[in-house]
C-alpha cells in the first residue's frame, strides 16, 4: 500500500498547494469565476497529465485531487463550491488517462 501512495504524494501536495494559493487570488465574482472555470481546471490537468506521464494511471490520484479541493472549499468558498470537487476530479482523471496512453504509446519516455 505504501508503494501507492509515494508517489502520488508530491504531486497531490503541489496540485493543493495551487489550490489554496490561486483561491487567495480571488478579490471579487469575476476573479472567482475565472478561477473555478479556468485556471484551476487547467492546473489539475496539467498536473494529472505530468502524474500520468511518469507513473502510470492510479485511480487514487482523482480521488486524492478532489479531496484536495475539498479541503479548500470550507476555507475560502461557500458550500454552492462543492459542485466543482467532482468536476475537477473527473479533469484529473481524463488527464491522468490520458497521460498514462502518452506514455505507453511510446511519445515520452
Amino acid at each position: 500500500m505504501r508503494k501507492q501512495w509515494l508517489p502520488i504524494l508530491p504531486f497531490i501536495a503541489v496540485l493543493a498547494a495551487g489550490y489554496y494559493l490561486a483561491l487567495l487570488l480571488i478579490q471579487d465574482t469575476g476573479t472567482g469565476m475565472f478561477i473555478l472555470l479556468s485556471v484551476l481546471p487547467i492546473y489539475t490537468f496539467v498536473i494529472a497529465l505530468l502524474f500520468g506521464m511518469r507513473h502510470g494511471f492510479h485511480l487514487l490520484f482523482p480521488i486524492l485531487s478532489a479531496l484536495a479541493f475539498l479541503t479548500a472549499v470550507p476555507v475560502f468558498l461557500n458550500n454552492s463550491a462543492l459542485v466543482y470537487v467532482p468536476a475537477y476530479g473527473l479533469v484529473a482523471l481524463v488527464a491522468n488517462i490520458a497521460g498514462a496512453a502518452i506514455t505507453r504509446s511510446g511519445r515520452v519516455k
